[in-house]
């Protein structure tokens, strides 16, 4: 049976600022483009018929010239191959000459027809985006293997968006064989409704803490009603999170070796979320943590979610009016958790009431 290996990418931001990341952020800007070079050459080697660029190739649509030259640059490298560029809300009005294997669709819906496939897609062409392929939308040649290159926000029926909104009955509805979305930074896994095969490929570099984990590409074969596609780890570095209890430690030193206890010297982008409680002549200052950890990670963030050890019996016995709070708590029988309440609010300390 007749087969298309595809690779599907999106959400590159190539030139993003990530000016959140300070002293790394040319780093990943760099490494960045370093993946979108992988994944040029792992078309290369896998012999792909084509790659699917779902949107957000570029961070905005005036790209530096150093950018698209790379780009064009690889872009040609694999003639044989087909590129098709759905541009999303953040490079949308794109105005750049590529290569002659780079298809760029417009604001309309359009079909290419190549021998083994039709492909259809269609581009942002301002920020925001009304439901592009509409309610009517159908695969023109039911016999053909059918593509879509989607930037798109997907809803629930009644929801609404600004990106492109579409529901899983509209992908249902095109019969198309498999639809390669973009917009969401996460994997969404292989999915199907109907006979229509969709995913997002996700992110394949993190750029910020609301993307972890691994990221990379989709890639695989389709055929006729049927499709064997994976994931494909590729990114750089990982953005992870780690909570760290430092209920047993007195000291800056003790910190720092349960951190890397618990995390392990790593080349990823860490998030370290310290827990538990500490004696209450420990201050933490977590910029002073972060540069003792900084030769033990790439890059290093440090939250303090700690709480100040109390002594109830002690503070019971103060002349003060905390320890009248506590000595009135506790013969009325109130428990820990409104004890830390009412001592907060005495302090003049913001008060969560949902974590009581």
């Amino acid at each position: 049976m007749q087969s298309v290996k595809i690779i599907h990418t999106a959400d590159l931001h190539i030139d993003s600022p990530l000016t959140e990341l300070k002293e790394v952020a040319d780093i990943r800007r760099a490494e960045i483009i370093e993946t979108f070079g992988k994944i040029i050459e792992t078309a290369k080697e896998q012999a792909v018929d084509a790659i699917i660029i779902s949107g957000d190739l570029f961070d905005n649509p005036r790209p530096s010239k150093q950018a698209v030259s790379y780009v064009c640059r690889k872009f040609a490298s694999i003639p044989e191959t087909n590129i098709f560029i759905s541009l999303g809300n953040h490079d949308a009005q794109l105005n750049e000459t590529f290569p002659d294997n780079v298809h760029i669709f417009g604001g309309d819906l359009t079909r290419l027809e190549f021998e083994k496939f039709d492909i259809y897609g269609v581009s942002f062409q301002t920020e925001y985006c009304d439901n592009a392929i509409g309610t009517d939308f159908i695969a023109y040649n039911p016999n053909k293997i059918n593509l879509l290159a989607l930037h798109c926000d997907m809803i629930s029926k009644g929801q609404k968006s600004r990106y492109n909104p579409v529901t899983k009955e509209d992908l249902a509805a095109t019969e198309v064989d498999y639809a390669a979305l973009g917009h969401s930074h996460q994997f969404s896994d292989i999915k199907k409704i109907g006979n229509v095969s969709y995913a997002y490929c996700g992110i394949p570099e993190g750029r910020g803490f609301d993307e972890l984990g691994s990221k990379g590409v989709i890639i695989g074969n389709i055929q006729k009603n049927n499709v064997d596609l994976k994931f494909l780890p590729l990114c750089k570095r990982q953005f992870v999170e780690i909570d760290v209890d430092i209920t047993s430690c007195t000291d800056y030193e003790q910190i720092c070796e349960m951190i890397i206890k618990r995390a392990g010297e790593t080349e990823n982008l860490c998030k370290i979320n310290l827990q538990g409680e500490v004696e209450e002549n420990l201050f933490l200052d977590t910029a002073l943590l972060t540069d003792m950890l900084k030769d033990k990670f790439f890059y290093v963030k440090i939250n303090n979610f700690t709480k100040v050890k109390v002594d109830i019996n002690a503070l019971s016995e103060e002349y003060s009016l905390k320890g009248l709070f506590v000595k009135n708590l506790l013969r009325q029988g109130g428990g820990e958790n409104a004890l830390r309440a009412g001592l907060a609010a005495l302090m003049g300390e913001k008060v969560e009431f949902d974590d009581y």
